[in-house]
């Protein structure tokens, strides 16, 4: 394969072409794992990272505003209390972790 770049790849395939579908299911994947190896270099769970995420919907910033990924609200019941609780507390002990990790850096 020429291609070292994936996203030069990327741009090479035809839009709706099944070489153009795996290119994306492999960024994507890449990417995933990019994240995962981050966290794990950060010093923070994974397996509590992976709890987090499937609890709490996705948020992301769309210029001024945050977005919510609404089909999250339709995964089932409300979180409890505990689990409310279980996420802030992890939430300030990533805030700790990462701070410690900006000092280093």
């Amino acid at each position: 394969m020429r291609y070292t770049n994936i996203r030069e790849l990327e741009r090479h395939a035809g839009v709706g072409s099944p070489l153009r579908s795996f290119v994306d299911i492999i960024v994507h994947a890449v990417e995933a794992l990019e994240d995962r190896v981050e966290v794990l270099f950060l010093g923070i769970d994974g397996q509590r990272y992976s709890d987090f995420e499937w609890m709490t919907p996705a948020v992301w910033k769309s210029g001024g505003d945050y977005r919510v990924d609404d089909r999250w609200q339709r995964q089932g019941p409300p979180i409890s209390k505990a689990k409310a609780k279980w996420c802030i507390e992890f939430v300030i002990e990533v805030a700790l972790k990462l701070q410690g990790a900006a000092r280093v850096l």
